[in-house]
């Protein structure tokens, strides 16, 4: 049987929008938290987040974010 991560902790990457979108988040299907802590984030497209429906935390603080708008197919998040 193999493992599945279920945590992926990404704080202080500098990460900006457009790297945010390279590392293809969806594909973690079973995560249930991401840490996007102290990173350069501007905006959260809808594309990162889709197919994260195991997904209950979410961490976005000391970005630039204004909005948060892109987190509607997080349904599960606590």
């Amino acid at each position: 049987m193999r493992a599945r991560a279920q945590d992926l902790d990404l704080t202080h990457s500098s990460l900006d929008d457009a790297l945010l979108l390279q590392l293809q988040i969806p594909r973690f299907k079973q995560l249930k938290r991401l840490g996007l802590r102290q990173n350069q984030l501007t905006c959260l497209p809808a594309e990162v987040f889709g197919g994260l429906a195991e997904l209950e935390d979410l961490d976005l603080y000391d970005n630039r974010l204004t909005t948060l708008d892109g987190l509607g197919p997080l349904t599960g998040l606590t």
